[in-house]
């Protein structure tokens, strides 16, 4: 199971700042989230919401413009990508406008392999195009428990996604063995407490994406330490 940690390790950093990623991966992370928006002038940025606090829209702002703004250097996925990481260590780049899906199977194409990618968005069409077009691994995330959950699985399974992010409080075994029956990894999203962390882990799903990846780091260490 991977620990990604979301929007990097940000209690101590910025949270999709330069910073908070290289701290999650000197914590020893498998991997990060982070959000991928899109400027005035192109530019691939990462940022979660769609206004600045003085409540300027981010997509209205060049990219220098935004930094102007913001007061730090919000870094580009190019940025963040040129980081030094392990081959195995996962991207889990979150599409947050149709938009800015373009300019990151095109990042990601100039900088390269070695090292793991999964493009997640609610805008599930965009995803089609991640994995049929880009050959990237892509997720559908959700936030919700599906009525006919084996159907919705083998649709998106159909549309070439090979995985679905779920919201913690939704997944469950029964729509664990759903996905994976028909070839879908299940990612999971969200968990806040000690308990909740434990509770998502005893699911096994492929990953969990936390803000308190230290949760699951500790518990790993702790059970490397009594082998």
């Amino acid at each position: 199971m991977l620990v990604i940690a979301h929007r990097g390790l940000h209690h101590t950093h910025r949270e999709n700042s330069l910073e908070a990623f290289q701290a999650a991966i000197e914590r020893g992370a498998d991997g990060i989230e982070t959000d991928v928006r899109l400027s005035a002038d192109g530019v691939a940025v990462l940022h979660h919401d769609p206004h600045t606090p003085k409540g300027r829209e981010l997509a209205a702002l060049t990219h220098r413009e935004l930094c102007t703004e913001l007061g730090y250097h919000v870094p580009t996925l190019e940025d963040a990508l040129q980081l030094m990481t392990p081959e195995s260590f996962l991207w889990n780049l979150e599409i947050k406008v149709p938009a800015a899906s373009d300019v990151t199977i095109a990042a990601v194409q100039r900088v390269g392999r070695p090292r793991q990618y999964l493009v997640s968005s609610f805008w599930h069409p965009l995803l089609v195009v991640t994995s049929r077009q880009a050959g990237l691994q892509s997720a559908a995330l959700v936030c919700h428990h599906p009525l006919h959950a084996r159907a919705w699985a083998t649709e998106l399974a159909k549309a070439g996604i090979g995985a679905v992010v779920w919201h913690y409080e939704t997944l469950d075994h029964a729509l664990l063995a759903e996905c994976k029956a028909v070839g879908l990894d299940s990612y999971v999203y969200g968990p806040e407490s000690i308990a909740e962390h434990q509770s998502v882990a005893a699911l096994k799903p492929a990953g969990v994406i936390t803000d308190h990846p230290q949760y699951l780091l500790d518990s790993r260490e702790q059970k490397g330490c009594l082998k």
